[in-house]
């Protein structure tokens, strides 16, 4: 969203004083968070899909949109049916303005996907100007301890949600949708995950989705900070703690073999007022997942490598339940501006609050990114170990990274695409010129992907964008 446009709202937030209002709820005595959700592994011949979106506004939404739309089309045979890679997506991560799209597919399904347009085509930044100039909503702000993070729960609600909540995502049979927000003063993500609702001692199912995707989109200064209370102490004291976390925090190598896992569980540990505490968490004050990672990596590198996560796809993978995993991450970031390196002007305040958010995400999301690689490198060299008793012997490894610095200079018609998509605001409008760009620069980039059109061969789909030898040449598979 333009700093420029919404600093109205941020101005506004600061003459606006009130009480904190925190948006969840205590857990009632005894009771926990059920995971109601799980893979389906019972066909080890069809994909597994996990997908990670990307933060970036309308421009992240409709990117990420188009392409979920990208795997609906596609079908492939299966004795007796014919079935769409979308059905079987299993995870979807998301930050941000990903998030929205996520958390719409995760209610409504693939087929209600071209429902999702309208929020695109309607111009909500008037929308969010609108009411931030409005009198009377800041004053029913104040009066229940709101903030301005409120408007974008009401334009996500009214637009979306419909006061929808996070129980209509954990059902049997639909794909885990993790919404991702950062913990603003210790800078780990935090999941909307039941798991994560346990360690704060909160009720997730009656939290409306709204105010989970729109924590997640919480771009920090324009907006208040969402404020979530953590119950441990209060309501949760003296419940056991999970057996990982002890061990992880007491074995003497703990934090020499697995560092960022070792993190983890001293986190879980603080949030859950375990023994030992490195921090006493009372209150969590939740910002952009994006700052901790605008890919949504550490969920998805959490759902594959952790034996501890509810999806239990590690488990799947070693049991050989699993022979076909593929991994789609959506990257719609944009490059700074050229004027900043054309000006002989000093930058200014405007550009200064973009470069201290922007370039320190940029980086964070290199890093995870390439923890990504590394994971899905080691697994593919796991597959290829030629021993019977090897593991996930028969498992291939699909990684397909749709970012617009891989549309191709070398084409005109591609690197005018990319600049164009580039040059797409961070901003929760978007103009109908810069919907077409994303539709087009989503299908190029899907199509042209070694590994997509490797998928594609090796379910038998017939496309005429499949090149067998570049397919087979960057994608190897055992």
């Amino acid at each position: 969203m333009p700093i420029r446009t919404l600093v109205a709202l941020a101005i506004a937030g600061l003459l606006a004083g009130c009480a904190t209002h925190f948006v969840n709820v205590p857990l009632p005595d005894g009771e926990g968070n059920p995971e109601r959700r799980s893979i389906d592994v019972s066909d080890k011949s069809r994909p597994v899909i996990v997908v990670a979106l990307s933060g970036g506004g309308s421009r992240a939404a409709a990117l990420g949109w188009n392409v979920l739309k990208e795997l609906r089309g596609v079908k492939y045979s299966k004795p007796g049916a014919e079935r769409r890679l979308i059905d079987d997506v299993a995870v979807v991560s998301s930050v941000s303005g990903g998030s929205t799209i996520a958390a719409f597919y995760g209610l409504n399904g693939p087929d209600a996907l071209d429902q999702f347009e309208p929020f695109l085509v309607k111009d909500n930044v008037k929308s969010l100007l609108a009411a931030a100039a409005n009198p009377f909503a800041w004053i029913d702000h104040a009066i229940h301890g709101g903030s301005r993070t409120d408007f974008v729960v009401d334009m996500m609600n009214a637009e979306l949600f419909h006061g929808r909540t996070m129980a209509e995502l954990n059902q049997p049979g639909k794909p885990f949708v993790i919404l991702n927000g950062t913990d603003m003063a210790g800078g780990e993500v935090f999941s909307f995950r039941p798991g994560m609702f346990d360690d704060i001692c909160a009720k997730l199912d009656t939290l409306p989705v709204a105010i989970a995707a729109a924590t997640s989109a919480d771009v920090p200064i324009i907006f208040a900070p969402e404020a979530y209370r953590n119950y441990s102490e209060t309501h949760c004291k003296g419940r056991p703690i999970p057996t990982w976390i002890t061990n992880k925090l007491t074995q003497k190598t703990g934090p020499y073999i697995n560092l960022p896992e070792y993190r983890r569980a001293r986190y879980a540990n603080d949030l859950r007022w375990g023994p030992d505490p490195f921090r006493k968490i009372q209150y969590l004050y939740l910002v952009d997942g994006g700052l901790a990672d605008n890919l949504g990596i550490h969920s998805v590198l959490d759902t594959i490598e952790s034996p501890h996560d509810p999806a239990r796809m590690l488990m799947h993978i070693n049991n050989g339940n699993i022979n076909n995993l593929v991994v789609v991450v959506v990257n719609a970031r944009s490059d700074p501006v050229e004027s900043e390196y054309t000006s002989p002007d000093r930058p200014g305040i405007f550009s200064m609050i973009d470069s201290v958010t922007g370039v320190p995400i940029n980086s964070t999301t290199a890093s995870v990114n390439a923890q990504l690689d590394v994971l899905l490198a080691q697994l593919k060299a796991a597959a290829q170990i030629d021993r019977p008793d090897a593991p996930f012997k028969n498992l291939r490894v699909y990684g397909i990274l749709v970012d617009f610095d891989q549309l191709r200079p070398s084409i005109p018609e591609q690197k005018k695409l990319r600049d164009r998509a580039k040059a797409i605001p961070t901003s929760w409008t978007i103009s109908a010129e810069d919907r077409a760009v994303l539709k087009e620069a989503a299908e190029v980039l899907m199509h042209q992907h070694p590994c997509f059109q490797r998928l594609l061969l090796d379910l038998n789909v017939k496309a005429p964008y499949i090149d067998p030898v570049f397919a087979k040449g960057g994608c190897p598979q055992p």
